[in-house]
């Protein structure tokens, strides 16, 4: 059995600034480790890598290269197999 971990836009504190997603750095699909970088977001004039929190396969949400985002906004899932319970 599987368990999802969404991944979401943090908040980085930069009032007024546009978040845009410039860039996937791991495609859906892809096996990650915690760490991991998998976007990159523009906000105003700084360009940030939004890493894994868990390792696991990453599935993409249906955000779109040049989107605009929201803090706590989705932007993908991670699944991560659950042990067998024993």
């Amino acid at each position: 059995m599987s368990q999802f971990y969404s991944v979401h836009v943090p908040d980085f504190d930069l009032p007024n600034a546009r978040l845009i997603l410039t860039g996937w750095l791991t495609g859906s699909g892809a096996v990650v480790e915690a760490g991991d970088p998998l976007c990159e977001i523009c906000a105003g004039d700084i360009l940030i890598e939004i890493d894994a929190v868990r390792s696991g396969t990453f599935h993409h949400a249906v955000v779109e290269l040049d989107d605009e985002l929201l803090t706590g906004m989705v932007i993908g899932t991670i699944e991560v197999e659950a042990a067998p319970v024993r």
